[in-house]
């Protein structure tokens, strides 16, 4: 068996697992500064509040990490099966 279809499901599974630290951070922001996020500022920008910002930073490794690992176990399931 491949390791690519394992790898992609932890992937989905992290992604999964990524939707608490998010909801937390959009919720922190939005109380702070009465509105959302807008285009990839939660990804690109950092904030001056440690907490907002560390909620922030949780919230793009996970949904980072799940892209990469599931990146990954494609590539992988795809040039194994050659």
């Amino acid at each position: 068996m491949s390791l690519g279809l394992p790898l992609m499901f932890i992937a989905v599974v992290l992604l999964f697992a990524a939707r608490n630290p998010t909801n937390r951070y959009l919720d922190a922001f939005a109380l702070a500064y009465k509105r959302l996020p807008k285009g990839r500022e939660w990804l690109t920008s950092r904030d001056r509040d440690p907490e907002i910002e560390r909620l922030r930073r949780i919230a793009v490794a996970l949904r980072v990490g799940a892209f990469l690992l599931f990146l990954v176990g494609a590539l992988l399931s795809v040039f194994r099966s050659r």
